[in-house]
């Protein structure tokens, strides 16, 4: 071995992970040192309204880490494993722990080069006469299989990397098995769809300029070159995504709920400013969660559409009234993103707001009480106006007072709805609370009022399709723009694919979109 080649090991491996084996993995630090920690391994902070990127792979994705967050620092948010993530056995040992429980935008992930590895009996690096491979192509094969499962659920756009090449003479290694696993794994991702970045070819060409002598590790240029395609395998993946940022702060510091924000992909960023929307939940005014599968599917809609939209978390009336905080909630959402429109590159003077069942009814409510002074917030965004473009009503609740029982499909029956739960969500002490009147957005229509779109279903159980009539009276008594789509055979709940998990008997989006774009100019 040559002074050169020790010299440049040796720098190599205290760049990869302070002082560490020709892998890259930590080695025990002398008596009394800190353990070093590569700085690929740090925490990274999230900047809000990037997507999030998780790197997963051996010393060579750690040797790249460094460079792949810079070339896409204000892109996305690149976190990795903080370990070397070693072999497929180990990966899915480990794996739930590196993925935490946060979603990722993008997995970039890569396993081979430990699998191929010679070990004796002590872990020590030995000819293949003398030890034992790893894994198996067999056992490579399933883990690897497995692997690409668990990371599925994550719902993460997945990149696969190719094992880099091994030159000869490398330690516990046979030149050309790289290749033969990568043709295992190549043959699994094109199985499952999983798009692939063959760093196998790209460092192949250059392997006598970029990578040590007898060693599976490169030179820093050969890093910046292998960081360089990592990098643009990432755009390509984010290009087509949309992007959600997670538990955003909306309201006063001392509240718990947040606000889930849901952005076109970022080949649409320079087309200029993005229209938005607020969604609200359902649940009863007592229950219901901004992320729950509903919620999920129309943001991505919408967002795949060019919409930014907000779905947001709001008090709850679960044991107290919640009236009128819900209301001022939602109104403070539609100042949020207002007064945040530059940073989320918003154009304030274009916003809705939409909603299911009582987060139908609220989205009314927001619509129209707009600068309403017995119904407007105060704090935290004084003097930002909580005014909107248009309402998306599906199924919401119009009049509080003229609730009605249904018939098992569906069908209104003369008996008023009341209970305790309705009352205990608006603190009326009656069926007749004036309180009632006042939350009814029926009690609101006038010939100013904006533009509502609402969607119901014939068969509803929990909101009678009344409501929807009664609306659509009041709202054409005014001569205010508006459309009512009905669904027939269909309850409550729907997003605009399904009810039930069962498709709808009509393609409702286009008709939302086309309600939207026509408002929203």
């Amino acid at each position: 071995m040559t002074t050169r080649f020790c010299l440049k090991h040796a720098i190599l491996c205290m760049c990869l992970a302070g002082a560490a084996s020709a892998d890259g993995v930590l080695e025990p630090a002398p008596p009394g040192a800190p353990r070093p920690r590569h700085p690929a391994f740090a925490k990274v902070e999230d900047t809000p309204g990037l997507p999030r990127v998780l790197l997963l792979g051996d010393s060579i994705s750690i040797g790249y880490t460094l460079p792949v967050r810079e070339r896409l620092k204000d892109v996305a948010n690149v976190h990795r494993a903080p370990a070397n993530c070693a072999d497929t056995a180990n990966g899915l040992r480990q794996l739930d722990r590196w993925l935490g429980s946060g979603k990722w935008d993008v997995i970039h992930f890569n396993f081979g080069l430990h699998d191929i590895k010679y070990l004796d009996k002590t872990g020590k690096y030995v000819p293949p006469s003398e030890g034992t491979q790893v894994a198996s192509p067999e056992q490579y094969e399933k883990n690897l299989r497995e692997l690409v499962r668990r990371l599925k659920k994550n719902g993460a756009a997945l990149i696969f990397a190719t094992s880099t090449p091994v030159p000869d003479g490398a330690e516990g290694r046979v030149k050309g098995d790289a290749a033969r696993y990568n043709q295992i794994a190549v043959k699994i991702m094109q199985q499952e769809r999983v798009a692939i970045n063959d760093l196998f070819t790209l460092a192949s060409e250059k392997q006598a300029e970029i990578q040590l002598e007898r060693n599976v590790h490169f030179t820093p240029q050969g890093y910046q070159l292998l960081a360089e395609q990592v990098a643009e395998k990432i755009r390509d993946a984010l290009a087509g995504k949309i992007r959600v940022v997670r538990d955003v702060e909306f309201l006063e510091p001392d509240r718990a709920e947040k606000l889930d924000l849901y952005r076109p992909p970022m080949e649409t960023e320079k087309k200029g400013q993005f229209p938005a929307l607020i969604w609200i939940h359902g649940g009863g005014w007592a229950g219901g969660e901004k992320d729950a599968r509903r919620e999920q599917v129309i943001g991505g809609a919408l967002a795949r559409a060019g919409y930014v939209v907000a779905s947001i978390d709001y008090k709850l009336g679960r044991t107290e009234n919640a009236w009128p905080q819900n209301l001022l909630d939602c109104k403070n959402a539609v100042r949020f993103l207002r007064a945040n429109a530059e940073k989320y590159n918003i154009d304030p003077d274009r916003i809705a707001v939409g909603g299911g069942s009582a987060g139908g009814h609220l989205a009314l409510m927001v619509g129209l009480t707009a600068g309403q002074k017995d119904l407007e917030p105060v704090a935290p965004y004084p003097g930002v106006s909580n005014a909107v473009r248009c309402v998306l009503n599906f199924y919401g609740v119009t009049n509080l007072l003229t609730r009605r029982e249904t018939r098992p499909d569906g069908t209104p029956t003369d008996k008023l709805k009341s209970g305790g739960g309705l009352l205990r969500a608006f603190g009326a002490k009656s069926a007749n609370d004036p309180v009632l009147r006042l939350a009814s957005p029926v009690s609101h229509i006038n010939r100013s009022s904006v533009p509502v779109l609402t969607l119901h279903g014939r068969a509803d159980t929990t909101v009678d399709y009344m409501q929807a009539e009664e609306l659509d009276r009041e709202l054409t008594k005014c001569g205010v723009p508006h459309e009512t789509i009905w669904l027939d055979g269909i309850g409550h709940t729907f997003d605009l694919e399904t009810w039930k998990d069962k498709k709808l008997p009509r393609d409702i989006k286009p008709d939302v979109l086309e309600f939207l774009a026509r408002y929203m100019k």
